[in-house]
């Protein structure tokens, strides 16, 4: 249909930014101070906007929107490993978490 079609056109170029502001995460987290975060922050509202929104990683494994990348015995919190994304209702990136006690 030509609705999804538009509806998600932009899916492609904002899974490459996606991995952009992975970068960006890690390198505000190894050096903070020096306004990466503000940057973060900025593709975030960004995001937004288009109707992307990121994965809770709060409350119980969901397989429809987490991918189990590592798990300790019987690991029942989750970690965020890789954020996930949402765009429109639609999981276009699940977040990859760690199962841990």
């Amino acid at each position: 249909r030509v609705e999804e079609f538009v509806r998600y056109a932009n899916e492609d170029l904002i899974l490459e930014m996606m991995e952009l502001v992975d970068d960006l995460e890690i390198a505000a987290k190894e050096v903070p101070g020096v306004g990466l975060e503000h940057v973060v922050k900025k593709f975030s509202e960004l995001f937004g906007k288009y109707g992307l929104e990121r994965i809770s990683v709060e409350g119980q494994f969901d397989p429809s929107l987490h991918e189990a990348v590592e798990t300790e015995k019987e690991g029942t919190k989750l970690k965020e490993v890789r954020a996930g994304y949402i765009l429109r209702g639609k999981v276009i990136r699940p977040a990859r978490v760690k199962l841990t006690k």
